[in-house]
């Protein structure tokens, strides 16, 4: 069973590679939606709707095209759910409005994360999203270094004509000689550190399994260690550690035999509980180090989404998303030296907010399944193939982000989530499938004369 389970998290309908309609459309929805800031800055909010437009009508064309064959894709019941009661929420919404915007938004990537996995081989999904990410972390770097060395003065999105802003309104605040932190093309630095751990874990994880590291690929790692340096983001630092934590659980769990593999997982919680236990207890100390006493401020933000979400706690105020600024209650809700803040920056709490327990209840069915799929994936894959861990650390990454930001919930986090779910769910399925099918030759009694 180990050799099926090893296959199944590459799942195809009709495979695909980098350099195909498929695989350049893959890129181009990465691409966009993990930098969608960048093309705001350069081309206003105008300008990104029609890329946003020309993006989905492609997406359209694809799913048009093969359209019987996507009212099959493998979308988990639990994500449909949750996709479901982000609409429902319209019938109780406080700004029924903003809650179309934002389910249409909602839909519409998950829909086009739906289709990549639906169509392409997860092995081009995989080197989409790499080839994608250092698109990303390359423009970045050549973007800083065009601020610092041509223009030499902090750099505002084209949007924004205002008069001493503060440094959070800035596309680039021109720090690069001072060595960070660093925003990049994504104008979020945070961010741009995230994508640069995606990126480490794809290249590191491709490097290992071919047990050989190449000058193109070293070259990568290298560009992903600077930006995370150079962004000085404290939380991918955890995340970093967090990753390489269920990395190594993995690789230990999978040179185990099945027999031993309880007392490792009894093990593994044990010490997990005690680290977290740990790491709560001396969480003050622990930012203090990482230059973060207060969480960049997040504790004042989550006392007053908590605060908000206690008074409509069941339903929630209905599904927006991201804020919309100008929609009551988040029109000023949360402002911290001049800057107005849109997301609860944890996004269970998001969740909690706009859609009440029964939408917390829903997500963390949703994060459990394909957590609990991804980790199987992983443990059951073949000894010497770690590309099964991808998904796996992926989602690790995702989730550990989503204890302090609610990009989860969004744009270019948002649809790889949604690709993990449906990747993940369709290796369930086969796995059932080969589990029934080996179940049913072994009790087959042979024919007798």
């Amino acid at each position: 069973m180990r050799e099926v389970a090893s296959t199944l998290v590459l799942p195809t309908a009709r495979g695909s590679d980098l350099r195909s309609p498929a695989g350049v459309l893959s890129t181009s929805l990465f691409v966009f939606t993990f930098a969608g800031q960048a093309v705001r800055n350069l081309l206003d909010w105008q300008g990104f709707v029609a890329v946003a437009a020309l993006l989905a009508a492609v997406a359209l064309v694809v799913f048009w095209r093969h359209r019987r064959a996507a009212l099959h894709a493998g979308a988990p019941v639990s994500l449909l759910s949750f996709l479901l009661l982000c609409a429902l929420s319209l019938l109780w919404s406080d700004y029924e409005w903003a809650t179309i915007l934002g389910v249409g938004i909602q839909w519409v990537t998950a829909g086009a994360a739906i289709l990549m996995a639906r169509f392409d081989r997860w092995d081009t999904i995989q080197h989409a999203l790499s080839h994608a990410l250092r698109i990303i972390l390359g423009s970045s770097l050549l973007f800083e270094v065009f601020v610092t060395v041509v223009l030499d003065a902090p750099l505002l999105p084209v949007y924004l004509d205002v008069e001493s802003p503060p440094g959070a309104y800035y596309w680039s605040e021109n720090l690069l000689l001072e060595l960070g932190p660093i925003q990049g093309v994504v104008g979020n630095r945070n961010l741009l550190a995230f994508l640069a751990l995606l990126s480490l874990v794809l290249t590191v994880v491709g490097s290992v399994e071919r047990r050989r590291i190449d000058r193109r690929e070293l070259c990568w790692i290298a560009v992903a260690l600077l930006t995370m340096a150079l962004t000085r983001s404290a939380t991918v630092i955890l995340a970093l550690a967090a990753v390489a934590i269920v990395g190594l659980l993995v690789a230990t769990i999978r040179r185990l035999p099945a027999r031993r593999r309880g007392a490792a997982y009894l093990t593994a919680l044990t010490l997990l509980s005690i680290g977290v236990t740990a790491c709560w207890a001396s969480a003050h100390s622990l930012l203090s180090v990482l230059g973060r006493t207060d969480a960049s401020g997040r504790t004042a933000i989550w006392r007053t989404v908590a605060d908000l979400a206690g008074q409509e706690p069941l339903i929630g105020w209905g599904w927006i998303s991201y804020w919309a600024p100008w929609v009551p209650p988040f029109d000023g809700l949360i402002v911290i030296d001049g800057v107005e803040y849109l997301q609860a920056h944890n996004a269970l709490l998001d969740i909690w907010l706009q859609l009440g327990v029964v939408g917390v209840a829903v997500a963390v069915v949703v994060a459990a399944t394909v957590s609990v799929r991804t980790w199987r994936i992983a443990s059951d894959g073949l000894p010497g193939v770690p590309r099964t861990a991808v998904p796996l650390l992926l989602l690790t990454a995702l989730l550990f982000q989503s204890l302090t930001e609610s990009r989860l919930l969004i744009e270019g986090n948002w649809m790889l989530f949604v690709v993990l779910c449906c990747v993940a769910s369709t290796a369930a399925r086969g796995r059932a499938h080969s589990e029934a099918r080996h179940d049913a030759l072994a009790t087959k009694r042979p024919l007798t004369l």
